[in-house]
This record gives C-alpha cells, sequence and structure tokens, in this order.
C-alpha cells in the first residue's frame, strides 16, 4: 500500500497526511519542502520536523487556506511535503552501486546543457518576423506602402540575424547587423518606388517597424512577472537583458536613420469604418502575434492557438483607446488581464503551457515605437519630447505584467500565496 502510495506522489509529487509524509521521509525518500500548519506544534507534526531538519529540508509554516489549496485530497491533516520530482544520487553513490554489480562505472558528466534545437530554419524565421512587423505596421497606423517594406525589411533582419547567431556571432553585432540591414531594406524599397512609381516620401514614418522584430518582449515582460513572485534575481537579469537590446538596437536604428536622412513622423492616414478597423485590426494582430511565437519557437499548433487569444485581446485594446478613450496604459492593462483569463481556459481545455500562450499573445502590446521615438529625441536633445514618449513607453511596459499577474491571481489558486 505505501509502495502504490508513494509511486502515486511521485507523479503528483505532492505527500500529504502526517503518517504519509513520516513515512516518507524514514524510507528515504527525497523530500524538497515540506509545509506545515502555521501553530500546530504536537506531538506527531514535532516528529516530521525533526525527521525533516536531519534529511535539510526546507521547512515552512503556512495558514490552512495555503495548505488548502495545495491538496489534492483534502486530508492534509495540516502537513503537506512537496517531493522532487527526481531522485539525485551523489558520484559515491553511482560507483557504489557500479562496484556492487560488478560493472566498471560509465559517468557522463555535463558541463553545459544546451538549448535544444529549433523547430524552424533561419528562413522561416525571417518569414515569421517579415509577418510579425507587417501586422505591426498597420496597427501602428501604416499602409499597404508600409507594411510592404517593412515585412522585407523585417524578414531579410531576421534571417540574417539567425545566421549570425547560428555561427555563434556575438549579440550586439547580431543586432547591428540585423537592425541596419532592415532599415537599409525599407529605405532601399521606399526609394526605388519613389523613383519608379511616384511614391510619397512620408511612407518613411514606418521604417521603424521593420526593426520591431529585435524588441525583447519575453524578457521584458517576464522581468515583471519574476520581480512580482520576488524572484529578484531571475527578475533584474532578465530586465537587464532587456534593455540592453533595447539600448543596442534603437541606438543602431538611429543611426542609420541619420544616415538615410529618415525620420520618425506620423503615418499617413488610414479612413476606414469601425467594422473595417476591428476586422483589419484582429487580422493584424493575429498575424503579429502568430509571427512572434514562432520566432519564440512555439509549434504552429501552439501559435495559432496564441494567436486567436492574442488578436482578441490587442483588438480590444485598440478600441478602447479610440472609442473609450482610455489612457493607453489602462487598455494595455486590460488586453494583458484579457489574454490570461482566456490563456487560463485555453490551458483547462487543451493543456498548453500557460507562459507558451500568454506572452507571446500580449508581445505585440509592447510599445516598441514609443521606445524608439524616445531614444530619437533624445539624440536629438529634444528632452522634453523624449522624456514623454519614455514615460508613455514605461507605463505600458509595467502594466502588461501587472494584467497578467491578476489573470494568474484570479485563475489559479496556488498563485495567490508566496512559497
Amino acid at each position: 500500500m505505501q509502495d502504490l502510495r508513494r509511486r502515486k506522489f511521485k507523479l503528483t509529487e505532492m505527500i500529504e497526511g502526517r503518517n504519509a509524509v513520516l513515512e516518507a521521509f524514514r524510507s528515504g525518500t527525497c523530500v524538497d519542502k515540506l509545509f506545515i500548519l502555521d501553530g500546530c506544534q504536537d506531538g506527531p507534526v514535532r516528529t516530521i520536523a525533526r525527521e525533516a531538519r536531519k534529511h535539510d529540508t526546507i521547512v515552512k509554516f503556512v495558514p490552512k487556506e495555503r495548505l488548502d489549496s495545495m491538496s489534492e485530497t483534502g486530508a492534509h491533516q495540516g502537513v503537506i511535503a512537496q517531493v522532487a520530482a527526481y531522485d539525485y544520487s551523489t558520484v559515491e553513490d553511482i560507483l557504489k552501486k557500479a562496484e556492487d554489480k560488478g560493472e566498471p562505472p560509465f559517468i557522463i558528466l555535463l558541463d553545459n546543457i544546451e538549448e535544444i534545437h529549433g523547430l524552424y530554419s533561419p528562413i522561416a524565421l525571417g518569414i515569421a518576423a517579415a509577418l510579425a512587423c507587417g501586422g505591426f505596421t498597420f496597427l501602428l497606423g501604416g499602409g499597404p506602402i508600409e507594411m510592404f517594406c517593412a515585412f522585407v525589411g523585417a524578414g531579410l533582419g531576421n534571417f540574417l540575424r539567425c545566421k549570425l547567431t547560428k555561427h555563434h556571432y556575438t549579440l550586439f553585432l547580431g543586432i547591428v547587423l540585423s537592425v541596419s540591414l532592415a532599415c537599409l531594406s525599407y529605405a532601399g524599397l521606399l526609394k526605388l518606388g519613389e523613383i519608379f512609381l511616384g511614391l510619397s516620401v512620408k511612407h518613411e514614418a514606418g521604417y521603424i517597424c521593420a526593426m520591431l522584430f529585435i524588441i525583447p518582449g519575453f524578457p521584458f515582460i517576464t522581468s515583471g512577472i519574476d520581480l512580482a513572485k520576488l524572484d529578484m534575481r531571475s527578475g533584474i537579469e532578465r530586465l537587464g537583458y532587456a534593455l540592453i537590446i533595447i539600448l543596442v538596437a534603437t541606438m543602431s536604428a538611429w543611426i542609420m536613420a541619420l544616415i538615410l536622412h529618415l525620420q520618425p513622423v506620423d503615418f499617413i492616414k488610414i479612413s476606414l469604418p469601425l467594422a473595417g478597423w476591428i476586422i483589419f485590426r484582429f487580422l493584424a494582430s493575429f498575424c503579429g502575434v502568430f509571427g512572434f511565437s514562432i520566432m519564440f519557437n512555439s509549434p504552429v499548433r501552439i501559435a495559432c492557438s496564441t494567436a486567436v487569444l492574442g488578436a482578441i485581446a490587442n483588438t480590444l485594446r485598440l478600441e478602447l483607446v479610440d472609442l473609450v478613450a482610455l489612457p493607453p496604459a489602462v487598455a494595455a492593462f486590460i488586453g494583458a488581464l484579457t489574454a490570461g483569463l482566456l490563456a487560463s481556459l485555453l490551458k483547462n481545455k487543451v493543456g498548453y503551457p500557460r507562459i507558451s500562450v500568454t506572452v507571446p499573445s500580449i508581445v505585440v502590446m509592447v510599445p516598441g515605437l514609443y521606445l524608439y521615438r524616445g531614444f530619437y529625441n533624445l539624440g536629438i536633445m529634444s528632452l522634453s519630447v523624449s522624456a514623454s514618449w519614455f514615460a508613455a513607453a514605461l507605463l505600458i511596459i509595467a502594466s502588461l505584467p501587472l494584467g497578467l499577474i491578476f489573470a494568474r491571481i484570479l485563475t489559479d489558486k496556488a498563485f495567490r500565496y508566496c512559497t
């Protein structure tokens, strides 16, 4: 009976009940954490705590509500043990086991765990970036000409970045060259359009959209989630990584803009009825989220589901700004909250990992254009304008992880408590 129970707990990674937990310690089961009802100090509980100290197990005293939310049986008796997913052995244990079997020891030491190979080729990732940035361009106010130029520029830029990464070139070089190629491609296509088709120079407004594939939305958003969980080290590291990429990318784009005489002017106005705006924003959001999901190495099936969720949430965000005149940061919070709630429903239905759905679905809400315009105006010493763009971007960036966090709090009982 105990063996059956232990196998069950191995699968669930939780052991509930005083006798079961005590037996787990005495049988040598590897327990990571022990959760005890706060204020419970009777004899059996003290015995369990003593066994935990012998095994160097972390002991936490928590309220009854926390234990109830963790319990799967409803009969925890004030004690729950969190069992390690794997049993760990020392090198001495391995050598002893080989000696007992009369076999020569064979040990593989891994000094570095490499990332799994990507699901997509550089060409596929270039097309994904092109699709994402083409959708981005419409969402920011661009028309067909800006969308086409951004599509080509982003595709070439991300293709180059993937090839450089594959050959282990440094991060900075990959960012500078890919952003430069994207901006140069956009400017080159626009110049050809001016010469042969008589296009207006005002279409230069979309050049910045061609390099938005480089904006580190994933580490930006996940850093906020980590900080909210008080995982300070991980949160600060991810935030620092994102800021480095933003700094190098925006500086590269700014220098290219000076060389190519491009300015971040406003887009030419597009006239559409309300129904048209909703439909095209939904389609553009779908393309943007789908492209970023592919760039994040999501399988196509998950990317399609994520794109539908992201399209719903982002269209809602944009319509709240236009129709209700909500501040962009508030609309971003509501959009992220909506994406988080829909992702929870999807997780319960089909079991997709929550993080692989929520973060890509709101990456299109990251204000990359705001960040670039803030840096551009900083470079030309227009400090008040720069501060306005940076402040607006900061509010939106802060609102996005907050929306996901509150969605998680509403739908995940275990997330409401500190671990």
